[in-house]
């Protein structure tokens, strides 16, 4: 490394330094505030979130709030520090505190099934579609429409299924309004010029300068029939809806969503999967993304602010499909994309892996996490320490702490405690942990990631199985999803126990960034800035006939296309063999296991492995991988809390000379390595949530000091 990184990588700039949620929760005072500002950097931050939360007096987007805005961000120049916005009165983003949704038109809207029997059906003016048969459960058969024209007795004896559009009920939550329409391209219009037009005119030319970008915080289109955050009865009987929908619909997929809707919520002929319900979740994607993602970031874009934050839901496919779609799809339209992995025992890291997937195929260097909320006052530094490693690990660089709190008085000292910030009595001893993860992050931002291995994200198989309580509060409750999710979760511990990296794919991106890599020397797949030699098809129960094809023409070309489990058996949620006949013609293992890890060994061996003396992964220790040039960096985790793994074998596939760079003190060492003839292994000692990086040169460096080594490792070679 050169002499400038090295000096970066022991005295971090702020860049690199978490900026935590600030939380504005009461009577703001601009001494207070400022003071504030001066612990926010002597706890090693480098800078801060100002963040409306549950408590604030001072009037949301006032004059005095603006002026207090800006004293700060007046401070936060003078230190260094980085000043960012947050574009909601607490959350979720996109009512600007209500004041969008106080005009009903911007409210959001469902569509509500009701199946009842004939006898108790009547019209009224809500009911825009019903439809009379035989239903049982879920499952239809015989259903006709129905019109008013039509005598209620004659469908006395049959079943009535109708169809209603409703608001969301108010709340207090939204100061007396709902939630937004967030397919609506207007509502977003009317969110920015009252929230981000007002900070531009208000902030003048610091926007872009001292004040270097804004946060959004949980964005959604509502809950599909899941009834999350839903005060509404039978909420899960719900779905969202903008007027347009119908509309949209006809045009982007040629047939009358209107004449389709027992079976979006239902099952014709107890069919579970249906192309209509997939069109329909990627409808709603589609409007999501171009009707309030794309536009916010346009505005961002366009006014020198960097937009972050993150969307609801991230932690399973099942909570992504009910609150959002694909979060990977979302990520393409913030310049730093994020998550949020709150609670100190949250070890979901897909989410994470989802997020550092879609950031290096979109060319996104700075990936944020809104982490440590929810977590308690008892939570130790090693609690801190077990959340941030492993996100680390997986690309995020930007960690936004979760919360510092203005004042403890009222309901503020209630706000998902413990407050990070001068209220603990840790505070001042803070600044140690906030270096370490800077001089992780310096040297995880250096070089381009080494991942030959991408997996087709599954989250479509469940778009096109959802049905009334399909999930509950974000929970999957049928066993087909449930095992989708399971696989979803063994795959993963199946690869990186074996320290084998990834990315995941997603579908659409696939269709509009995917193709063969013509400037490889050897088969690969592109997608976006990146490329693999091998793809695994994995817990799929539909697949797009475009990734099909693409996957077809990968294995002409001789690039490794492995199914790890059963082929899809739908195509585009239509029944198909297409996806059996590719499996026929490339590999088959029979799911995420052994067989999975040796097949990828041979087409995508990975640079490092850990390893047990018996010569078994340890599959406990995860590893990523960055080439500098001639150079390897390698970080590796030991993600157990309560053992240690000693003597664990590291194995460095190729030559050279290994050094440790020490994150806690920022010092750096030579590693004594036994070098074998296609490889050099180091011992590790792998303490509970330990964590080890190293950088692998060509050429020794010999003015570092020695870290004492282990003995020869007695693994056969």
């Amino acid at each position: 490394m050169n002499a400038d990184i090295v000096k970066l990588f022991q005295t971090p700039t702020n860049a690199y330094r978490a900026k935590p949620f600030w939380s504005w929760n009461g009577q703001l005072e601009k001494e207070e505030l400022l003071r504030q500002v001066h612990v926010i950097k002597e706890m090693g931050f480098g800078g801060y979130f100002m963040h409306s939360r549950t408590g604030l007096a001072t009037e949301y987007l006032g004059k005095e709030w603006f002026e207090l805005i800006n004293a700060c961000a007046d401070e936060g120049e003078k230190l260094a520090m980085e000043s960012w916005l947050y574009d909601e009165d607490r959350w979720p983003s996109g009512t600007a505190g209500g004041m969008v949704t106080q005009d009903p038109q911007y409210r959001l809207h469902f569509i509500r099934c009701t199946v009842q029997p004939g006898t108790e059906f009547s019209w009224d003016d809500s009911v825009i579609k019903a439809y009379a048969g035989e239903v049982d459960g879920f499952n239809y058969s015989q259903l006709q429409e129905v019109n008013r024209d039509i005598p209620v007795t004659d469908y006395d004896f049959k079943t009535v299924v109708s169809f209603r559009i409703e608001q969301m009920q108010e709340s207090s939550f939204y100061n007396g309004a709902t939630y937004a329409d967030l397919m609506n391209a207007e509502t977003t219009q009317r969110f920015i010029e009252i929230t981000h037009e007002a900070y531009k005119k208000e902030c003048g030319d610091r926007i872009g300068n001292s004040i270097l970008g804004i946060f959004t915080d949980e964005p959604h289109r509502g809950a599909l029939m899941d009834g999350f955050s839903m005060a509404t009865e039978e909420a899960h009987w719900i779905s969202p809806w903008t007027p347009k929908l119908p509309e949209y619909f006809q045009a982007r997929f040629g047939y009358d969503l209107l004449a389709c809707l027992p079976e979006l919520f239902l099952f014709p002929e107890g069919q579970r999967v249906s192309q209509v319900k997939w069109h329909y979740v990627e409808l709603l994607q589609q409007l999501f993304l171009e009707n309030w993602a794309k536009p916010c970031d346009k505005w961002c874009r366009d006014n020198g602010l960097i937009l972050t934050g993150h969307i609801l839901h991230e932690d399973s496919l099942t909570a992504q499909t009910a609150m959002c779609g694909s979060v990977m799809r979302y990520y393409e339209h913030m310049e730093y994309p994020g998550i949020d992995l709150l609670t100190e025992g949250n070890r979901c890291y897909w989410v994470a892996k989802q997020l550092q997937s879609a950031a290096r195929q979109v060319g996104r260097d700075w990936l944020l996490s809104e982490l440590d909320g929810c977590t308690g006052w008892q939570m130790s530094f090693e609690g801190h320490k077990a959340i941030g490693d492993w996100q680390a690990l997986f690309g995020i660089n930007l960690r936004c702490p979760h919360l510092s709190w203005y004042t403890m008085q009222g309901e503020a000292k209630r706000d998902f405690p413990a407050s990070i910030f001068h209220q603990s009595a840790w505070w001042r001893e803070y600044e140690h942990l906030e270096s370490y993860y800077a001089r992780i992050h310096v040297l995880m931002m250096q070089g381009k990631p080494e991942c030959d291995v991408l997996v087709l994200n599954p989250i479509e198989s469940l778009w096109c199985q959802i049905y009334p309580g399909w999930s509950r509060w974000l929970s999957a409750q049928h066993a087909d999803i449930k095992r989708i999710e399971k696989n979803y979760v063994d795959l993963f511990h199946c690869l990186m126990g074996a320290q084998i990296d990834f990315d995941y794919g997603d579908e659409d991106m696939l269709l509009r960034m995917g193709s063969l890599d013509s400037e490889a020397d050897a088969p690969r797949l592109r997608l976006g800035k990146q490329s693999y030699k091998a793809v695994v098809v994995s817990g799929m129960t539909t697949i797009r006939a475009t990734t099909l094809a693409l996957l077809e023409q990968f294995a002409q070309a001789g690039g490794t296309v492995i199914f790890a489990g059963d082929a899809p058996a739908y195509v585009d949620a239509l029944t198909s063999e297409r996806a059996k006949e590719l499996e026929t013609e490339t590999i088959q293992v029979g799911a995420p296991d052994e067989a999975l890890v040796t097949e990828l060994k041979v087409s995508a061996a990975p640079l490092v492995s850990a390893l047990r003396k018996d010569g078994v992964h340890q599959t406990e220790v995860f590893t990523q991988v960055r080439r500098d040039g001639d150079k390897s960096i390698v970080m590796a985790i030991n993600t157990n809390r309560e053992n240690w793994h000693h003597d664990t074998i590291l194995r460095f596939h190729g030559e050279g000379h290994v050094q440790e760079w020490d994150c806690v003190t920022g010092e750096r060492f030579a590693v004594k390595a036994h070098q074998f003839e296609s490889h050099l292994d180091i011992v590790v000692d792998f303490p509970p949530v330990g964590e080890k990086l190293y950088v692998i040169t060509p050429e020794a460096d010999s003015s570092l000091p020695v870290r004492p080594a282990h003995t020869t490792p007695t693994l056969h070679h």
